[in-house]
């Protein structure tokens, strides 16, 4: 029985050039995955590789198969109107200028024009230029803890000893992991310019009369 002509047709087109692992080619599957596109139908756009390929990658190469998952994360979960989900440098530059403010990480991942955690995470992965401004305020944030501790310090007063204590013991700790290279305290023989501060509250009052 003879073909089909739309089967014959197909079996004499030749076969399409298989598609080679590349960073350019990585990082479109990542950002169509971000704009919510399915593997499968990343797969079907002229360039891109078959879904076998993708999958061979992932098991092969685990830089992208950690972006890819990041991707997922952004890609998969619904999405807030006004939010970004694309990289942009002016984003980045504001995101990090609300971080260096003091706030917490999830508190600006909260704001409507700012990306979700997940989309944090994967620009930390991605964008090197990020990272630095990422890092850079967040040492900006040790700063500002740094400045808390002597506020409280010089603000103690008997009835908020204990209290006290415990503010100024929590941003110790978070100062010396935001940026350990300047206010860690297992540095300072090794890099003695670090800055490290132990900080004493003593309860004042008037000295016992001598007996």
């Amino acid at each position: 029985m003879p073909e089909p002509p739309a089967l014959a047709a197909r079996a004499a087109m030749p076969a399409a050039p298989a598609v080679t692992y590349s960073p350019e080619v990585a990082e479109a599957i990542c950002d169509l995955t971000v704009l919510g596109h399915s593997l499968a139908a990343i797969c079907r756009r002229p360039g891109m590789p078959s879904s076998q390929s993708v999958h061979n990658w992932l098991r092969r190469r685990a830089d992208f198969a950690q972006t890819y998952a990041l991707a997922l994360q952004v890609g998969g979960r619904p999405h807030r109107e006004g939010e970004p989900r694309r990289y942009s440098l002016e984003t980045a530059v504001e995101f990090c200028r609300r971080l260096g403010e003091g706030r917490a990480l999830h508190r600006v991942c909260q704001d409507e024009d700012m990306p979700s955690q997940s989309a944090i995470y994967l620009w930390l992965n991605r964008h090197p230029e990020f990272v630095a401004m990422y890092a850079n305020a967040r040492e900006i944030q040790a700063e500002r803890l740094f400045d808390d501790v002597r506020e409280i310090a010089d603000g103690a007063t008997p009835e908020t000893l204990a209290v006290d204590k415990t503010r100024i013991a929590s941003r110790q700790w978070q100062a010396a992991k935001l940026a350990p290279r300047k206010y860690g305290t297992r540095i300072a023989q090794e890099h003695p310019d670090a800055v490290v501060f132990n900080v004493e509250i003593v309860k004042f009052g008037r000295d016992k009369p001598a007996q």
